[in-house]
C-alpha cells in the first residue's frame, strides 16, 4: 500500500535530513511519563502489540517516486517492548540511537527502576506530538481487546484539514505566504552565538516546572499583559527576553509556532495535522517591556489568523515535493539549517494523557525533541494538572553559549518576578 506524504510530512522530512546532516539520530520526538509505582508490564506489552497489528504504517518505509514522496505500508508491524531500569538512561538513548529506516517508526520502553516511567520516541515524518501522546493514551483499551479504530489507511487524511482541493488553489494560496516571510528573511535574526557548523548532537535537556501557585500566579500576570486568549504569545515574550538576558541582544527573536489543525471529531490519529506561523519581536523589546512584546505577538498572531496565513504556509509545504528538496531546504533555512529561527518552540496546551495508565498514577511528562544544529535550541511547553512545564532542548555548543540552567532561571524570572509596565489604555476582561 503507498500512502502518499503530505506537505507536512515532507517538511518533517526535510528536517529529519537537516539533523542527519549535522551529526544527529533524525527528526525525532520524544514524551516521557513518570509513574508512581509499578505497572502490568504483559498489559503493556500485549498493548504494543496489538498496536502493531493494527496500524501498519507504524512499520512503513519512507520512499520517493516521481509522483512524489510515500509511505510504503505492508500488513503487519512487529512492536517490542523495550526494558530499562532508569527511566532518562532510557530515554537518552532512545534519542541517541533514533529509529532504523527498515524498522519500526516507534519506540516505547519501560523502565523499572526507582523511578518507574514509559517513554515513546517517534519518528516525526510521521506524526505529531498529540498523535503520540493519543497513542499512549488509547494502549490501556488496547490491551483490554478494543480497536484502535483510526482511519489512517484512508486516502487524503494525511493531508492538512481545510486545504483548498485542487493545485490551482492551493498554489494560489501559497504564492500569498511570501508576503508574510520575506519581511523575516530580510531583518536580522538572533540566533545563538555558536560556529555555523554547530552540531545537532549531543542534546543537553532541562525541565522546568511551575507549582500550581507559580502557574495561577503566572496566568494572572498574562491577563494583566496581554489579555485573554494569549497566553503563548506571553510564553513566548517571556521567551525572548530571557534569551537577549542570557544571550544579547544580537536581533530579533524569530520563533516559528505549530498550528494544531487536527478536527474536534472524526480525526486521523496518526498524521501531522498541523502547520506553522513565524512570530518576531522587536530587538529588545521584551528586555524593555514585556507587556508591549506581549501585545505585539499577540497581534501579529491575530494578523495570521485573521488573514489565513496558516493555511497559506500549508498550501505552500505542499509544493515542496515538486520544487525539489535542494530548493526546498534552501527556502527553510534561507541556505543555513533551522528554519533560519531563533528557537524552535511549541505549547501543547493542556497533556492529553490520564491521570493513570495502566493502574499507575501518571507523576510527571517531559517533551524531548531532536532539532537541527541551527538554531540548536528549543523551548517544549506544556500544562500537566494545574503545572506549567517548559523544557527546554540544547544541542552541542548551544549548550554552552546558552546554558540552560541559566536559561531557566531567567525564564522563570520573567515569567513570575518581572514587574510590569501596565498600559493604562489596555481595559482587561476577566475570566
Amino acid at each position: 500500500m503507498r500512502l502518499r506524504c503530505s506537505g507536512v510530512d515532507y517538511f518533517h522530512h526535510l528536517l529529519h535530513r537537516l539533523i542527519l546532516d549535522h551529526g544527529g539520530a533524525g527528526n525525532h520526538g520524544q514524551v516521557r511519563v513518570v509513574l508512581e509505582g509499578g505497572i502490568d508490564v504483559a498489559a503493556v506489552a500485549r498493548a504494543w502489540t496489538r498496536l502493531g497489528d493494527q496500524a501498519w504504517i507504524l512499520g512503513a518505509r519512507f520512499r520517493q517516486g516521481i509522483r512524489g514522496p510515500y509511505w510504503s505500508v505492508r500488513p503487519g508491524t512487529s512492536l517490542v517492548l523495550e526494558r530499562g531500569e532508569d527511566l532518562t538512561a532510557l530515554g537518552e538513548r532512545q534519542l541517541r540511537e533514533g529509529l532504523e529506516e527498515q524498522g519500526p517508526r516507534m519506540r516505547l520502553g519501560y523502565a523499572h527502576g526507582a523511578g518507574p516511567g514509559l517513554v515513546l520516541t517517534w519518528d516525526h515524518r510521521l506524526c505529531d506530538a498529540r498523535a503520540a501522546m493519543t497513542i499512549l493514551a488509547r494502549l490501556p483499551e488496547l490491551a483490554a481487546g478494543t480497536p484502535l479504530r483510526d482511519t489512517w489507511w484512508v486516502r487524503g487524511h494525511r493531508q492538512v484539514p481545510g486545504l483548498p482541493p485542487d493545485l490551482a488553489a492551493r498554489g494560489a494560496q501559497a504564492r500569498q505566504s511570501v508576503a508574510y516571510l520575506k519581511p523575516h528573511r530580510h531583518a536580522r535574526l538572533w540566533r545563538p552565538a555558536v560556529e555555523a557548523g554547530n552540531r545537532a548532537a549531543p542534546l543537553t535537556r532541562l525541565q522546568l516546572v511551575l507549582s500550581p501557585a507559580q502557574t495561577a500566579a503566572m496566568d494572572s500576570r498574562q491577563l494583566s499583559a496581554s489579555g485573554r486568549f494569549a497566553e503563548t504569545p506571553f510564553l513566548l515574550a517571556c521567551l525572548a527576553a530571557a534569551m537577549e538576558d542570557v544571550g544579547g541582544l544580537r536581533g530579533d527573536p524569530l520563533f516559528p509556532v505549530a498550528v494544531d489543525a487536527r478536527p474536534r471529531l472524526g480525526g486521523p490519529i496518526l498524521a501531522n495535522c498541523h502547520s506553522f506561523l513565524f512570530l518576531r519581536v522587536r530587538s529588545g523589546l521584551a528586555s524593555t517591556d514585556l507587556g508591549a512584546a506581549a501585545r505585539a505577538l499577540k497581534d501579529a498572531h491575530r494578523i495570521w489568523v485573521a488573514q489565513d496565513v496558516a493555511v497559506k504556509m500549508a498550501c505552500a509545504m505542499e509544493f515542496f515535493p515538486l520544487v525539489g528538496e535542494r530548493l526546498a531546504r534552501a527556502q527553510l533555512g534561507y541556505f543555513r539549517a533551522g528554519v533560519a529561527a531563533s528557537c524552535l518552540v511549541a505549547n501543547t496546551g493542556q497533556t492529553i494523557l490520564p491521570t493513570q495508565l495502566f493502574g499507575a498514577a501518571v507523576k510527571g511528562i517531559s517533551h524531548a525533541a531532536a532539532v537541527p544544529g541551527m538554531p540548536g535550541l528549543a523551548a517544549l511547553f506544556h500544562r500537566q494538572g494545574m503545572r506549567l512545564c517548559c523544557d527546554l532542548i540544547a544541542a552541542d555548543q548551544v549548550a554552552t553559549a546558552m546554558p540552560l540552567e541559566r536559561l531557566s532561571q531567567r525564564l522563570r524570572y520573567q515569567m513570575l518576578e518581572r514587574p510590569l509596565i501596565v498600559n493604562p489604555t489596555t481595559t482587561l476582561i476577566r475570566r
